[in-house]
């Protein structure tokens, strides 16, 4: 199992998830404050979870999203994707 996550986090009972992690966040990012990004990963590797976390430098929320050219920045979203990518070829074989 696992799950990838982009920008955002969410509280919750984390107690009997079997998913590794894999989160993408922006490094200022107006919606989601790093102390929930923090909160998270701290909550998921209490319960023994795999967490990969990753800021990219520069960015603001929806850095990966090519109709927000306010804010997009092609160089991160490819590393993201191409991260995600890995983790989940790496999840399947």
């Amino acid at each position: 199992h696992s799950v990838v996550l982009y920008y955002g986090v969410g509280e919750g009972d984390f107690s009997q998830i079997k998913a590794d992690f894999l989160g993408h966040f922006a490094e200022n990012d107006q919606y989601e404050e790093r102390k929930w990004v923090d909160w998270l990963e701290g909550e998921l590797k209490k319960v023994g979870r795999s967490v990969t976390f990753h800021f990219y430098e520069g960015t603001e929320h929806w850095f990966v999203e090519p109709d927000r050219a306010d804010v997009y920045k092609p160089d991160a979203a490819n590393l993201a994707w191409e991260r995600t990518v890995a983790f989940l070829n790496r999840l399947r074989n």
